[in-house]
């Protein structure tokens, strides 16, 4: 434990669950940092996009139909 608390590590993947409705990379990190931040929380680290095989790509247009 920290002196402020306790902290958190995730590993894993963010499932879209939308479909092709979904935000994009950059955006999903913008709404998942105020989220973290409206609750008093905060993000350090990095983030990847990846296929369905969990392969790093470059941006969302990337991902073949």
């Amino acid at each position: 434990m920290t002196e402020k608390g306790y902290m958190v590590k995730l590993e894993g993947h963010v499932v879209n669950l939308k479909g092709k409705d979904s935000v994009s990379h950059p955006e999903f990190i913008t709404k998942f940092t105020q989220w973290l931040e409206s609750e008093g929380m905060g993000y350090t680290g990095f983030s990847v996009q990846v296929d369905e095989d969990g392969e790093a790509i470059e941006d969302i247009e990337d991902i073949e139909d």
